[in-house]
């Protein structure tokens, strides 16, 4: 498992994503298979979370919500 989360990271890091700051990951299991959610900082106080699911060691789901600072 830990060679897993450290993939999903390395996935993350070496994306298009990886201009932007990385705040927070966390990664849950369910019926459905394996996520990672990950908390980005775009600029200033607007942040955004991208979702990945995982599959044979590859990113085969995106989603992104964006999330506006007060």
């Amino acid at each position: 498992k830990i060679i897993i989360f450290w993939n999903f990271e390395l996935v993350l890091l070496n994306s298009s994503l990886s201009q932007h700051k990385i705040i927070d990951l966390q990664a849950f299991c369910n019926e459905y298979g394996l996520w990672l959610v990950g908390v980005y900082q775009q600029r200033n106080e607007n942040y955004f979370i991208q979702v990945y699911g995982y599959n044979n060691l590859s990113v085969n789901k995106k989603m992104q919500i964006n999330l506006k600072g007060h």
